[in-house]
């Protein structure tokens, strides 16, 4: 895969289209009423008017074709989840069980037309169950091509009192392009998200003196993620992270509803 990929979505065509009709149509009604109701069409402020109008419609159809132009579907809005976000990198966290081990798996999807490459952290909330009983913080890395959804997968360690139980960890990350942004390819917006996890209760008393003066970009976001049950097997460690693109530009739109089931499972 490419780092910048050509976003264009034949799919939306037709949709583009019918937008731009109703903007001309909506355009010949207002200039028709001001011209039907005006005391004299020769008075100069009434093509004024009409000028506006032009301006405004032709200014409207640009806005419409750049946004139709680099185009990916909403996948997280589609199956009715609300996703964190950081710096234009959408993403849900969650836990599952692969033998008789764990996996933290994010689904996420990059908005912008550019490649970026991704942290996330996960860390136990503190004074929670999961500190307590030992739980580790966690990094995940992978990087994520323009416009693509996917699925990223790395090994967990977590302690056996939290089988069955809700894990609450603090959530960050960290998202960097290296070819900057780009254009943006859908307008889905999620939970912002920090880019530093607390971990000690001297971060606890810092990041409320932060929330204070009214500086909280620091400040991390909770999730509480079911750990489900452990199955039989043998457990494979990953250090690293894998990624697997889901979809990508210019795939078929029959795919969208095969990811779309995916993230609702």
């Amino acid at each position: 895969m490419n780092g910048s990929s050509d976003l264009r979505d034949d799919s939306s065509m037709g949709e583009s289209v019918q937008v731009l009709l109703a903007v001309f149509g909506s355009l010949a009604g207002a200039v028709a009423v001001v011209l039907a109701y005006s005391r004299s069409r020769n008075d100069p402020w009434t093509w004024v008017l009409v000028a506006g109008m032009i301006a405004a419609a032709c200014f409207v159809v640009l806005i419409v074709g750049w946004v139709r132009r680099f185009s990916a579907p909403d996948f997280f809005k589609l199956a009715g989840r609300r996703p964190f976000e950081r710096d234009g990198l959408l993403f849900i966290p969650r836990v599952v069980s692969v033998g008789a081990g764990f996996q933290l798996v994010v689904y996420y999807q990059n908005r912008f037309q550019n490649r970026c490459t991704v942290s996330v952290w996960l860390a136990p909330v503190p004074g929670s169950l999961l500190e307590r009983d030992g739980g580790k913080p966690l990094e995940i890395r992978f990087d994520v091509d323009g416009g693509c959804f996917g699925i990223a997968r790395q090994s967990l360690e977590l302690p056996p009192s939290c089988v069955g139980q809700v894990a609450r960890m603090e959530v960050a990350a960290r998202v960097r392009y290296p070819e900057r942004r780009g254009r943006s390819c859908n307008l889905q917006v999620g939970l912002p998200v920090g880019t530093r996890l607390r971990t000690s209760a001297q971060e606890v008393r810092h990041v409320v003196l932060l929330a204070l003066v009214g500086r909280l970009q620091g400040r991390p976001a909770q999730v509480s993620l079911p750990v489900p049950p452990v199955g039989s097997g043998p457990t494979s460690h990953q250090e690293a992270a894998t990624a697997v693109v889901l979809w990508q530009p210019g795939q078929p739109e029959d795919r969208v509803a095969d990811v779309v089931a995916a993230v609702r499972a």
